[in-house]
């Protein structure tokens, strides 16, 4: 009979240092996840042909975290789970969106083509939308998340569009005097969705609001309203109410699971421009969160805040929605290679073969669709 072999016993020293690698493994892993899910305010710089960030605290700020090219200016800017995404004005070549990656690279500044004077931009669970306006026709363009099926014309007959927002039924848009509001297919079109405004320029949206900014003079305010159009209070956040008062005339809007935060000229210029920030409830608000220091921080037209840690953006877990949503584009890009082999086959059996891989490549997307949304909702 073969004998057990005798199991061996690891001295104290092994032992201690297999725990302390096996520790070691998990900070380091604890680490990269870290630096790869920070959850994020970013700003546009139009200047600099770049995109600023800081962490949700104010700090780490990050002036040119991603850089376009000379001329390529970013206006708006969006951002989801996978990337970021902006409206791109140029002086003398075509304008167009741009996208990178979350960690600044994989810089695109001509993402989408074939685009006239973008203001805003916005991103949903399936398309990316912006708007487009003065000199050019006032409209909201649609592209799928991979920037495929750009249709620049997706509603018309708008008017001095500005900001634009998303959620999962609704798309808002802020037009000086209402904000506005549409299907996310571009039917049941409503120009005064909310109206009362004050050169409202920009809008966003949560799981319960509708927010925007009353931009100018003793009206000059942070607005909402339910996301039925219920309730809407125009001074929601306003300066005034502030004790002691002060200046506040907000631009850019962006909103997460616990901030409203907004661009604004701080103390009239003479302190500069910065970013606020005030609490859900419309108290504890803070001029100088981000700059407001007389320093040169821009007064950006595009602002955006992911919130991997703070309860709003895309919802749900940031990492599944990523993966979700990389998988969606993958499966789209699977029905477009399969439609143009439909198209190339000859017949017969051939032709029958591409067809049914079409068929499977469609129901492969309608499958990472549900999945999107029951993800990132």
């Amino acid at each position: 009979m073969l004998s057990q072999p005798r199991a061996r016993v690891p001295s104290p020293f092994v032992a201690v240092c297999r725990i302390g690698l096996a520790t070691l493994a998990v900070f380091v892993a604890f680490g990269l996840m870290s630096s790869a899910a920070v959850a994020s305010i970013y700003w546009s710089d139009g200047f600099e042909s770049a995109i600023g960030r800081s962490n949700l605290s104010g700090g780490a700020i990050e002036p040119k975290f991603v850089k376009f090219p000379s001329q390529a200016d970013p206006a708006g800017i969006a951002v989801d789970g996978s990337h970021i995404y902006a409206a791109i004005d140029r002086s003398f070549e075509p304008d167009s969106i741009g996208r990178a990656d979350l960690d600044g690279g994989g810089v695109d500044a001509n993402f989408i083509t074939g685009v006239s004077e973008p203001q805003d931009i916005a991103v949903g669970n399936d398309h990316i939308y912006w708007s487009s306006g003065f000199p050019g026709p006032e409209q909201i363009g649609r592209a799928d998340l991979d920037g495929g099926g750009a249709d620049p014309a997706f509603i018309t007959g708008t008017d001095s569009i500005e900001g634009i927002a998303v959620d999962s039924q609704h798309i808002y848009w802020a037009k000086g005097d209402a904000i506005a509001r549409a299907n996310l297919n571009g039917t049941g079109v409503d120009q005064s969705f909310i109206a009362g405004t004050s050169a409202a320029s920009d809008v966003a949206v949560d799981a319960g609001h509708v927010y925007w900014t009353n931009s100018f003079g003793s009206n000059a305010a942070i607005g909402r309203a339910g996301l039925d159009g219920s309730s809407p209070d125009q001074a929601f956040i306003r300066g005034a109410d502030q004790q002691p008062p002060i200046s506040f005339s907000p631009q850019a809007l962006a909103v997460d699971g616990s901030y409203v935060y907004a661009s604004t000229p701080v103390n009239g210029f003479l302190d500069g421009a910065g970013i606020s920030r005030t609490g859900l409830n419309g108290n504890g608000l803070d001029v100088k969160f981000i700059g407001g220091d007389g320093g040169d921080f821009p007064l950006t037209s595009g602002l955006a805040v992911d919130s991997l840690n703070s309860g709003g953006g895309t919802g749900g877990d940031d990492a599944a929605c990523r993966k979700a949503k990389k998988k969606l584009e993958k499966a789209k890009k699977k029905v477009r290679r399969a439609k143009k082999k439909v198209r190339k086959a000859a017949g017969g059996k051939a032709k029958a073969k591409a067809k049914k891989r079409l068929k499977k490549a469609k129901k492969q997307v309608k499958r990472a669709k549900k999945k999107v949304r029951k993800t990132c909702t």
